[in-house]
């Protein structure tokens, strides 16, 4: 087993929301969970539960005595992979595919611990997955998460085929019937006519069920122009071609002004959905950040 497989297995995903569950995993809620098994008996405390009183524990003793139950530990999570043709898209050599599959991996091995369940569904910008695997653990359902990943071929360029968020999202909503751990990994560029609010708000209503963590990837190449003369820009996912000249300073920064007001206007959406958000660069080191980025939701 490598280094980076072992790194990632020490990782510890804090959840904001109770999960339903009977196997116990590795994985504890912010927040004391009701559970079924009892953990101990205590001295009643100013501030605990009184519906966690035992009678009986009581009369036994010289004062109240309250329950503490062990809390739920074991979740259903969903590894969902936005593999749409703009995660191609870039000017270097590692592209946001790359760095998806990076992640997927770490998170995968980190997820896939003592009886947790990982789940696996892949948008690619068709009206249905291109891939879905239901929520199962063990060694083999991990290689076929991998594999699943891996093997993934985008579809071919089409006018009708491109990223749709909110039509992803309330597939989401609609088929995610079980409470869990919901992890987006895409760059959140939308292609549809429908408005940024618009998929912000589905977004949202998937938070409110499940315990969401969207994870925006970045490629700083997009950001800036290089000023190396005159050339044809295509859009990945509409086959729109552009010819543009990069000498040109003033047509340079038009464009960073608008990608930068674009950042800060999906920022601001993913903000308001609720979701917690992770953003993160192939050119940061993927599993360093996010465990500082893990440590930090403590």
């Amino acid at each position: 087993m490598s280094i980076g497989h072992l790194a990632a297995r020490r990782l510890r995903w804090r959840l904001l929301k109770r999960m339903p569950g009977l196997i116990q995993g590795d994985f504890m809620s912010l927040a004391r969970g009701s559970g079924f098994d009892l953990q101990h008996i205590q001295p009643y405390q100013e501030g605990d539960d009184v519906r966690r009183i035992d009678w009986h524990a009581s009369a036994r003793s010289d004062q109240l005595q309250v329950r503490q139950m062990q809390e739920d530990r074991e979740f259903n999570a969903w590894l969902i992979l936005d593999l749409s043709a703009s995660s191609t898209a870039g000017l270097e050599s590692s592209s946001k595919r790359d760095q998806i599959l990076a992640l997927s991996t770490c998170i995968i091995e980190s997820l896939l611990q003592y009886g947790n369940r990982v789940g696996l569904w892949i948008d690619d910008g068709r009206q249905v997955p291109a891939s879905q695997l239901k929520p199962s653990h063990g060694h083999s359902h991990r290689l076929r998460l991998l594999e699943c990943i891996k093997n993934h071929q985008p579809p071919k360029q089409s006018l009708h085929i491109h990223s749709n968020l909110e039509r992803l999202f309330r597939q989401l909503q609609a088929a995610l019937r079980r409470r869990a751990l919901v992890l987006v990994l895409s760059d959140f560029i939308d292609h549809s006519d429908n408005r940024g609010q618009a998929w912000s708000d589905a977004l949202a209503s998937l938070q409110k069920r499940h315990d969401l963590i969207a994870i925006k990837l970045d490629d700083p190449s997009e950001w800036e122009l290089p000023a190396q003369g005159h050339f044809f820009a295509e859009d990945v996912e509409t086959g729109e071609q552009l010819w543009i000249d990069t000498e040109n300073k003033s047509f340079r920064l038009r464009y960073q002004a608008l990608i930068k007001q674009e950042q800060a206007s999906t920022h601001a959406l993913l903000r308001r959905s609720g979701a917690r958000l992770l953003q993160i660069s192939h050119r940061d080191e993927g599993l360093k950040k996010l465990s500082l980025w893990m440590r930090a939701q403590r």
